[in-house]
């Protein structure tokens, strides 16, 4: 038997029957709470009887009835005996031991996490100024949440959650352009034949439209105005769940009406992690801007379970399009604003370019003055100079993001990732509930530069 022969029957033998060190892992969910020492045993034994050479334990909750006496709170005494038993049992099987870095599918969060220590967002407000006068600067939004003071879907909004601070602010010369457009009034698909009133219309906001729970639906906001106006960018807010479970978000299109009377496409704007949108384009004039919304039902989510398959109980369907915002400008602005900030994320960000068309009060940088300096308690300490003024306050306030989907007594704010001592205190606090069990693989690894106090942290991924 030459040494070809030789290699192929032991890659072949090898495939037949796997070295330990080939073999799968697997997650292993403990869920809800439902946690039990015989069932850890029983469970590690029929893994590794069926080839699995190595468990990631981590700790979830989807809402599922409890078969325990007792559910085993992460954390508690009772849940540090399940976790030494498993960690020991799967050792004395061949079996590596790995957890994971916070309950649920999340990174790092946990109800130790301080406010000060949590994931936070840019948020900004602006305020027209008088040169030459001393002013009160608008309040930064100051609610826990993704984007300005939009709250997490599902969470009372409450001021003063998003713990705001002041970062820097910056002075930019007046130019009415750069407001929203303010239309005679709106209609909607729910009322086609209503004006709300002009004072609604002014704001166009906070609009909740008929959205059908199961199926797909269609639904319209528009505004009208007396004379014909010029449109080059628009921004809509439409807050909803998103991830696992939730009703698939709406797709979006801002349409213009022709002289015909039908409506037009201007374009779309797409969904991504954030619940504002925008776009521009080049410029469009006319009298009735409509934003037509569509979208799927639970229907469609639901109809990846084969048939008998009981889903979870964590779906949310959605009966309403709830339509925060919906604002026309006259001049350009940043089409993609929220991918290029950093609210969302793209798969192309080259794709995301401004049309140039849409250029229109533009605002020069050497024109810009940084009034950091300037301000004190949200107010400006010294006069601007002669002229009008757009003062844009910009700060941070806490996304709110938790760590989940896990148990009430396991979940909390999730760490700032941005800030490595403030990651190096939280892996500290959750490597500690092991105590000595041993913990292999990755998670082995953050043991091993926990206790070195090495900084990298980047090995951490």
């Amino acid at each position: 038997m030459n040494g070809e022969q030789q290699s192929s029957e032991v890659l072949w033998s090898e495939f037949v029957d796997p070295p330990d060190s080939a073999r799968p892992h697997v997650w292993w969910h403990w869920m809800d709470g439902n946690v039990d020492l015989e069932g850890i045993r029983a469970d590690l034994r029929w893994l590794h009887s069926v080839g699995v050479r190595g468990v990631q334990a981590f700790d979830g909750a989807l809402g599922n009835p409890l078969v325990v006496e007792e559910a085993v709170i992460p954390g508690s005494a009772q849940w540090r005996e399940a976790v030494a038993l498993a960690g020991a049992t799967a050792h004395d099987l061949g079996l590596d031991f790995a957890v994971a870095t916070s309950a649920g599918w999340s990174a790092s969060g946990a109800p130790w996490v301080d406010k000060a220590d949590a994931m936070r967002k840019l948020v900004w407000s602006q305020t027209v100024v008088q040169g030459g006068e001393l002013t009160q600067l608008n309040k930064l939004p100051d609610i826990a949440g993704p984007y300005q003071d939009i709250p997490r879907w599902g969470v009372e909004p409450h001021e003063g959650s998003g713990d705001a601070k002041d970062l820097f602010a910056l002075a930019i010369p007046f130019h009415s352009a750069h407001d929203a457009l303010e239309p005679v009034f709106v209609r909607t698909s729910d009322s086609p034949t209503e004006a709300v009133t002009a004072n609604r219309a002014t704001a166009v906001e906070d609009f909740r439209l008929t959205r059908d729970l199961n199926n797909p639906s269609v639904a319209w906001i528009e505004q009208s105005f007396a004379t014909p106006v010029t449109v080059r960018s628009c921004v809509i807010e439409l807050p909803g769940p998103h991830g696992f479970g939730a009703a698939p978000p709406a797709a979006a299109a801002l349409q213009v009406q022709n002289d015909d009377g039908g409506y037009v496409t201007v374009c779309t704007l797409p969904a991504t992690q954030c619940p504002s949108r925008s776009m521009s384009f080049p410029p469009v004039s006319g009298t009735h801007f409509r934003l037509r919304l569509e979208a799927e039902g639970i229907s469609t989510v639901l109809a990846a379970f084969e048939k008998g398959v009981v889903p979870p109980p964590v779906f949310r369907p959605l009966s309403q399009y709830a339509v925060k915002g919906f604002a026309l400008y006259e001049s350009g602005l940043p089409a993609h604003r929220e991918a290029k900030s950093g609210f969302a994320t793209a798969l192309d960000y080259d794709a995301l370019d401004t049309d140039a068309r849409a250029a229109f009060a533009a605002v020069q940088l050497a024109s810009i003055l940084d009034v950091s300096s300037q301000l004190s308690q949200g107010r400006l300490t010294s006069p601007l100079p002669e002229g009008k003024w757009r003062v844009v306050r910009f700060g941070s306030s806490l996304t709110g993001q938790t760590n989940g989907p896990a148990l009430p007594e396991a979940t909390g704010l999730e760490v700032d990732k941005l800030d490595s001592e403030r990651v190096r205190r939280y892996i500290s606090t959750h490597l500690a509930q092991f105590e000595d069990t041993p913990i292999d693989g990755a998670s082995g690894g953050y043991r091993l530069l926990h206790r070195r106090g090495s900084p990298r942290y980047g090995a951490f991924r």
